[in-house]
């Protein structure tokens, strides 16, 4: 159970943080807040987003709801091109259900459109691709891009 507003880093940050970290993805998040962005929040992998002040009985059955889901499943793209690491990743991914597509660094910009992943995960070598680096930084949409090595 998540608020937004924390005093270092905000609610919606945190969501990101803990989607971009494949071992926490899958982590059920609900959002109780004063903060009235439900939008915000779900589209950026709450699984649930409510509002204060809530009874206890009310949050209790929106628990009930979420964990009755299952946790929820991401897209994700994977940008590489070391073919057994992709490999290993797809395989890792896919088997706790997510929907994994891979894909050479070039047609990143392309398939994100085409796609809409909740998450990129490439090697830190996407980097020096400047011109794909910057069109990530300016996306408007809450995109998370896990970098590894």
């Amino acid at each position: 159970i998540l608020d937004i507003l924390l005093p270092d880093m905000s609610g919606f940050e945190i969501i990101t943080l803990i989607r971009s970290i494949p071992q926490f993805m899958n982590l059920p998040i609900i959002v109780l807040s004063i903060v009235e962005d439900k939008d915000k929040g779900l589209r950026m992998g709450a699984d649930s987003y409510l509002l204060k002040p809530i009874d206890s009985d009310a949050l209790l059955q929106e628990i009930e709801k979420v964990f009755e889901r299952g946790y929820p499943k991401r897209k994700i793209l994977i940008a590489d091109e070391n073919v057994e690491l992709v490999r290993i990743l797809s395989d890792m991914l896919s088997q706790q259900g997510h929907d994994v597509v891979c894909i050479q660094t070039e047609e990143l910009i392309e398939q994100i459109e085409t796609i809409s992943p909740h998450m990129v995960m490439s090697s830190t070598h996407l980097t020096e691709h400047h011109d794909i680096m910057e069109k990530l930084r300016t996306r408007k949409d809450s995109l998370s891009v896990f970098l590894y090595q």
